[in-house]
């Protein structure tokens, strides 16, 4: 697989020009929020917010409005916090 991994979280493809998928697992339900933010720590998208059964995930992601360079994709649940790096256009 070509996608940065960390924990329950990858990014395939990684790095990406266009649409990727942000795969993820949920050992149990919960409220998630998945930010994409710039190398400042500004949030340039959310691309997935709200309430999660357990379970495999597959989101799409799609960069073709976020300019060329580096970010930081978090999946953020109750307690926990998965963080990758994510090259757009690069």
């Amino acid at each position: 697989d070509a996608g940065q991994s960390h924990g329950m979280l990858r990014c395939i493809p990684n790095p990406t020009n266009g649409s990727s998928l942000l795969r993820f697992d949920l050992p149990e339900s919960q409220n998630i929020r998945i930010e994409i933010r710039d190398l400042n720590g500004r949030i340039v998208s959310v691309a997935a917010e709200g309430y999660f059964l357990r379970d495999s995930y597959d989101i799409p992601l799609d960069v073709n409005g976020i300019s060329a360079g580096l970010y930081l994709c978090t999946l953020i649940t109750g307690s926990e916090r998965y963080t990758i790096k994510l090259g757009v256009g690069i």
